[in-house]
């Protein structure tokens, strides 16, 4: 692997670092008969898969709060 690009991100919540690498190695296909799964994490959901599941955000500091 070889770095590609990095770069500093100034947010509010601090600094972090992004690299970027490449990679001489390829991505081996799906077998065929398997299937994959695309998982996205977002706000209002904390999690959408691509069969349309969404599963909602946990609670955790409210539940405690309680």
């Amino acid at each position: 692997m070889v770095a590609k690009k990095a770069m500093i991100v100034k947010k509010a919540s601090g600094y972090y670092l992004m690299i970027t690498f490449t990679s001489s190695k390829s991505v081996p296909d799906n077998p065929v008969g398997e299937r994959s799964l695309g998982i996205d994490a977002g706000i209002e959901s904390f999690v959408a898969t691509s069969t349309g599941k969404l599963i909602k955000s946990p609670k955790f500091l409210l539940s405690s709060l309680r």
